[in-house]
């Protein structure tokens, strides 16, 4: 379980977070590429990513984008044009800006599908990353990862089916009744991560990370704190955010 916060990283505004989370992300990458000539990511939506993507767009020359192979942590069941896309959101920011090959962007969700064939056509796409040691698991060399204010991540939400699931890496979810449908990579993905980043900016975010922080688990574990990571995570925090945080390790301006 994630019973607290280590050694975050704690920065003045959402901007300064993002450009330092670009930096790390560049040299994670070329690292990565360096030894073994590819790069495996899965991304997150929000603003706070978006703010990653942006400055991800403007690094040009910093590293083989041919080498980068880009996957989504979760998605809503919209068509890619669609506001609330977050392929869309990515593509506009980041990925129509630089060279990766557009067989290398694997988008989880296209109109027309129906939630659960789209999940079961993204765990087939997923078979040609990496896989754990029994061979049963993707792994990611990073993973970014949001945090909702009721600590949800990607789109495993408290009181859904997919918190228990451990069987297929991807499923579709329903947040709550009426809800648009999504899809969402299952704890065993992220637990297997190489690396995982959490990116959390927002005042109304405290609450919830300091939560997480009191390692406090109530009747039921947050989302969140459900992970059973293979790899420490590492934590980007605005000022706002990590508000509710007990230790600030590394404050930037």
């Amino acid at each position: 379980m994630l019973e607290r916060i280590d050694n975050p990283r704690v920065f003045n505004d959402p901007d300064t977070l993002a450009r330092t989370a670009t930096a790390d992300c560049l040299r994670l990458a070329n690292d990565i590429i360096a030894k073994r000539g590819h790069f495996y990511m899965a991304l997150s939506g929000g603003s706070t990513p978006q703010r990653l993507y942006e400055e991800l767009a403007a690094a040009a020359g910093q590293t083989d984008w041919s080498c980068w192979h880009i996957y989504f942590g979760d998605e809503r069941c919209v068509a890619p044009d669609h506001p609330r896309s977050n392929a869309g959101m990515a593509r506009k920011a980041w990925l129509s800006r630089v060279p990766i090959p557009s067989s290398q962007v694997h988008i989880m969700f296209n109109a027309g599908n129906d939630p659960d064939s789209a999940a079961a056509e993204y765990a087939a796409r997923l078979q040609s990353l990496p896989r754990s040691a029994d061979g049963c698991w993707p792994i990611f060399d990073l993973a970014l990862m949001g945090l909702g204010s009721d600590g949800h991540i990607a789109s495993l939400f408290p009181h859904t089916d997919a918190l228990h699931e451990d069987r297929h890496p991807v499923v579709a979810v329903q947040p709550s009744e009426g809800e648009e449908w999504r899809i969402t990579l299952t704890y065993p993905v992220f637990n297997h991560a190489r690396n995982l980043w959490f990116m959390v900016a927002g005042a109304e975010k405290h609450e919830v990370l300091a939560r997480i922080q009191r390692g406090e688990h109530r009747a039921t574990p947050l989302p969140a704190q459900r992970l059973k990571l293979m790899a420490q995570p590492r934590w980007y925090l605005d000022l706002a955010a990590a508000h509710g945080t007990s230790d600030h390790s590394d404050s930037a301006s």
